[in-house]
């Protein structure tokens, strides 16, 4: 016997998929904004280096500034910096890779409960 997920049991388990995708893309920019960081800092790329059609390193690196540096300044005010080392971007990504399983795994609980109790 083939059991079928009640619509909104599926529609739950969706919504939490789509979410923890969210957060993971999210994740995932982050670490290209840290690794942007470093070739600049360590000059290994030029910050105005075009890269195609005359998107320059800064302009991206000054778009996905304005999505991290007010949660990284957050977390640098509250976990000062060891020996010049800023560990702000690594206490982010493991709080973002947290939240994103969290949400996972809730969704995908609640989407069983759902489908236990229409069943």
């Amino acid at each position: 016997m083939i059991l079928h997920p009640h619509p909104i049991a599926y529609l739950i388990g969706m919504i939490g998929s789509l979410l923890e995708s969210i957060i993971g893309l999210y994740t995932g920019f982050l670490l290209v904004y840290i690794i942007l960081q470093w070739l600049v800092q360590l000059q290994i790329v030029s910050l105005y280096r075009p890269l195609f059609r005359g998107i320059t390193f800064a302009r991206i690196i000054n778009f996905l500034a304005r999505w991290y540096e007010p949660m990284l300044t957050r977390i640098r005010h509250k976990i000062p910096g060891f020996g010049g080392i800023d560990f702000s971007p690594i206490v982010l990504f493991f709080l973002l890779q947290f939240i994103g399983y969290t949400v996972g795994y809730v969704f995908d609980r609640l989407a069983m409960l759902v489908q236990g109790l229409l069943a």
